[in-house]
């Protein structure tokens, strides 16, 4: 009998931010690392109407009515509770999504396009 080894397939690659079918906004290990996510305690989550947009404000001001904390996952990635955000602007979260983050250095917030899933 010959035994065949397992490995693990690589890893995605990139960038990415999912809505989880938990109601978890989660921050991959990849993008955790480029915007520095660990630095911060708390984020603020926004949402454009219009363009069906949800941007995350990373912040220090655990005071702020929004604030929401920042869990930080043994993979190197990170999530956030976001059942209340997501079932205020009624954002579906019945499966697992996946889209691709952009930093907006305007409104210092990452941002993620509902309409484009991965």
């Amino acid at each position: 009998m010959a035994f065949v080894k397992f490995e693990r397939p690589p890893k995605k690659e990139g960038t990415e931010i999912s809505i989880c079918e938990t109601g978890e906004i989660k921050i991959n290990r990849a993008a955790s690392k480029m915007y520095n996510v660990f630095k911060f305690k708390h984020v603020i989550f926004h949402f454009d109407p219009d363009e069906e947009k949800v941007g995350i404000e990373l912040t220090y001001d655990e005071l702020d009515s929004g604030a929401v904390k920042i869990i930080k996952k043994k993979d190197g990635s990170c999530a956030m509770k976001a059942e209340a955000f997501l079932n205020h602007f009624d954002i579906k979260y019945y499966e697992t999504r996946n889209f691709a983050p952009e930093f907006d250095k305007s409104a210092k917030m990452i941002i993620f396009d509902l309409n484009k899933e991965r």
